[in-house]
């Protein structure tokens, strides 16, 4: 984010209180700290889903075309943010950690198997999860940079 530009917080105080309870109620794995961090640090972090170059109108689309993962997004960010070691294997084991494992919990633990939901969750897990293997390190690395 450029010296020009002010912060704009992606999702309200209470969103995204709402969001972290709900990733604790599908008891999702993230980071000690993130369970009793303050709003500011997760408004601070959350972006929505989608890399941080991309402008807010695209986050914007993509989270709403995939909301079912906020909670894991909300997680992915704010791990992200404050686990970061700048380096490839960190980031592997990062988006394994809180976007694969917590993506396939959430979707496990939300949807029974007989849902269709379930199987499109996990599908947009996976395509997201390639992508994010495939083009995400270099903007991980920025972020880490930028914080």
């Amino acid at each position: 984010m450029g010296p020009s530009q002010s912060f704009k917080p992606f999702r309200t105080i209470e969103e995204l209180l709402w969001l972290r309870e709900m990733a604790r109620e599908l008891q999702l794995e993230a980071p000690a700290d993130f369970w009793s961090c303050n709003a500011a640090q997760l408004q601070h972090a959350y972006n929505g889903i989608g890399a941080e170059w991309q402008s807010r109108a695209v986050r914007s689309l993509q989270t709403a075309l995939y909301s079912e993962l906020e909670p894991v997004a909300l997680i992915h960010d704010y791990a992200g943010c404050f686990e970061n070691d700048r380096t490839r294997s960190g980031f592997r084991r990062w988006n394994r950690r809180y976007w694969w494992k917590n993506g396939l919990r959430l979707c496990r633990r939300r949807y029974r198997w007989c849902d269709w939901r379930r199987y499109r969750g996990l599908f947009r897990v996976l395509l997201l999860y390639r992508l994010l293997c495939r083009f995400g390190f270099r903007a991980w690395r920025d972020a880490a940079s930028e914080r």
